[in-house]
C-alpha cells in the first residue's frame, strides 16, 4: 500500500478523501500500522504512534470537566 510505504504526503487530497470512504482499506491500514514494527514502516507512522502513546501516558492534559457538568448544577 502506497500510503503505508511512503507516508501520508504520498497521497493527493483526492486520494485521501477516497481512502476515508473505503472502510475496508482504512481498517486494513490501521491494523497494519499498529502491528508493524516501527523500523519497518515510514517514519511518519512511527512518529505518530510515539506521539499517541506519549499522550496516553499523560504527556498531554485532558480537558477539565467543570463540577457543574458532573453534577448537572
Amino acid at each position: 500500500m502506497k500510503l503505508f510505504k511512503e507516508g501520508p504526503d504520498a497521497l493527493t487530497a483526492q486520494e485521501k478523501r477516497a481512502l476515508l470512504t473505503d472502510g475496508h482499506n482504512l481498517a486494513y491500514l490501521h491494523t497494519l500500522i499498529w502491528k508493524t514494527p516501527a523500523v519497518m514502516m515510514h517514519p511518519a507512522w512511527s512518529k505518530g504512534l510515539v506521539e499517541y502513546r506519549s499522550a496516553k501516558r499523560g504527556g498531554r492534559h485532558e480537558p477539565e470537566i467543570s463540577e457543574a457538568k458532573l453534577t448537572g448544577v
